[in-house]
């Protein structure tokens, strides 16, 4: 006797409760990059910024303690050097530009990247117009994708388009 065949599509019943579907949805920036909203450059500075948002924030996140005594002489540095380098020359100008525009855009974006809202819950907990968060996303994107090409912050034209 043959065994039976699982079909492909999935039962309706096992793709979990609504709370399970939300979780596994798929990420805001993802997204964005797979509608082409984002480019290569965009996405590389996305990468960018939540990999420095992450070794600035590191020694804050909960971690399980070891008994094993450790030698602090020997430690590595904070991060590699090319990080360091991307937050002095980067990432400061950056932040320091979108806040200078007294708009949420910098919020906005640690929304997207760090917390993954969606971009309606942002809008909703905002209380701005619908489209906003995405607009934010990408001018703020594109300001650092520029930023790391030319080695400059963008001209006052373009930080005004941000906010």
């Amino acid at each position: 006797m043959a065994a039976k065949r699982k079909s492909a599509i999935a039962d309706p019943r096992d793709l979990g409760t609504a709370k399970t579907r939300k979780r596994l949805r798929e990420s805001t920036l993802a997204r964005l990059i797979r509608q082409g909203r984002i480019d290569p450059e965009m996405e590389h500075a996305a990468t960018e910024i939540i990999r420095i948002y992450g070794a600035l924030t590191r020694r804050l996140w909960a971690r399980t303690s070891s008994m094993e005594k450790i030698d602090r002489a020997s430690s590595p540095h904070w991060c590699p050097e090319w990080l360091l380098e991307a937050y002095l020359e980067r990432y400061i100008p950056f932040t320091e530009a979108l806040s200078a525009t007294r708009s949420p855009a910098l919020a906005v974006l640690y929304d997207v990247l760090i917390d993954d809202l969606p971009l309606k819950d942002i809008d909703r907990n905002r209380r701005v117009r619908d489209g906003y968060a995405r607009q934010m996303t990408i001018s703020g994107l594109k300001l650092y994708a520029d930023l790391a090409r030319r080695g400059r912050i963008a001209t006052k034209e373009q930080r005004t388009n941000v906010g």
